[in-house]
């Protein structure tokens, strides 16, 4: 199956047609089997998207996106983070696959929580933040979620991370240049 998959990979590739249909499913899989949503697997992700689904999908957080999928992967990684910023271990080791693909069940054991851990933390109001802003877009937890869907969750979950990530390096630099344009007194 992986040789079959490989060449029916390389001709999509060089014939400039849609990829494989067993390779969202295989990317999706290698995930959730070892929890590494890696830069490499999300652009295979957005590439079966875009190409086999016509799925445009930004290169980072889209605040204006729609798609309840990618808004939950997104909030996702906002209750992992607040779980960590509260001291707890993450949540992505235990319930990604369930989130993934079975958010309903996930989240109503999730978002309870998140207010526990809000209040634990030390800047836990600007994650509720963040999670009042995605939770005005989705309207309920769906049962389940697609095989496209769960790409564009794990897109979501990536792009909120990096987003997280780079607010956090943000601040740290702007906090650093404040420091060393203060005069120093005597």
């Amino acid at each position: 199956p992986v040789i079959k998959l490989s060449g029916d990979l390389v001709s999509s590739i060089v014939m400039g047609k849609s990829y494989p249909s067993s390779l969202l499913w295989a990317m999706l899989d290698r995930i959730k089997k070892d929890g590494d949503v890696s830069f490499a697997r999300i652009s295979m992700i957005k590439g079966i998207l875009n190409r086999n689904y016509n799925k445009e999908v930004t290169m980072s957080w889209n605040p204006d996106s729609k798609d309840r999928a990618y808004l939950l992967g997104g909030l996702f990684a906002i209750l992992e983070k607040t779980q960590k910023d509260a001291g707890n271990e993450t949540i992505r080791e235990r319930l990604f696959k369930s989130a993934s693909s079975t958010p309903k069940i996930a989240f109503s054991m999730l978002m309870p929580l998140s207010q526990h851990h809000i209040a634990k933390a030390g800047y836990g109001y600007k994650n509720d933040q963040l999670i009042a802003e995605i939770m005005e877009d989705i309207v309920e937890f769906p049962s389940n979620l697609s095989l496209q869907e769960q790409g564009m969750f794990s897109i979501g979950y990536y792009h909120m991370k990096n987003k997280i990530w780079r607010d956090i390096m943000e601040a740290s630099e702007a906090k650093k240049a404040k420091k060393t344009t203060q005069p120093i007194e005597k």
